[in-house]
């Protein structure tokens, strides 16, 4: 599997052979409420897999440009919210800020329990979640490809 470009993109951490590879999925769909550039949105992720995975599969989702900040404007010290998702107990998800080590901020979805190839993962997070927009706003949201 290679990874195109994307703008957004994922890897596989835990339970992948190489940990530089891409997920693939289809359907995706990254929807944002009050996008404005900077400022406060909802987000909302939908993807279906096209690969199954097993409990304990990490998978980072890269959403360059997005941040968190806490209550004094400092981005280091924000507790990662959880986001909530249709997706039930199959799923866990958690926001990362980007660090000297973690050049790109976004998600890290734990797998909890096995997922099959053609299952739909929904991950949602509200406005209270303090997730902001790029200041330069969002780009179209790109998937990899086999």
């Amino acid at each position: 599997t290679t990874c195109l470009a994307c703008p957004y993109g994922t890897t596989l951490g835990t339970g992948s052979p190489h940990l530089s590879d891409c997920l693939w999925f289809t359907d995706s769909v990254l929807t944002l409420g009050n996008p404005h550039a900077g400022g406060v949105c909802e987000l909302s992720l939908s993807f279906v897999l096209r690969v199954s995975l097993v409990s304990g599969t990490r998978i980072e989702l890269s959403l360059p440009g997005f941040w968190i900040l806490d209550d004094d404007g400092d981005s280091s010290t924000v507790p990662a919210p959880r986001l909530f998702g249709s997706s039930g107990d199959a799923v866990s998800a958690v926001w990362r800020n980007a660090t000297e080590a973690i050049p790109s901020s976004g998600l890290t979805i734990t797998v909890l329990s096995g997922l099959t190839d053609g299952e739909t993962i929904n991950l949602f997070a509200a406005q209270s979640a303090r997730i902001h927009v790029p200041f330069e706003g969002a780009k179209c949201f790109a998937t990899c490809h086999p």
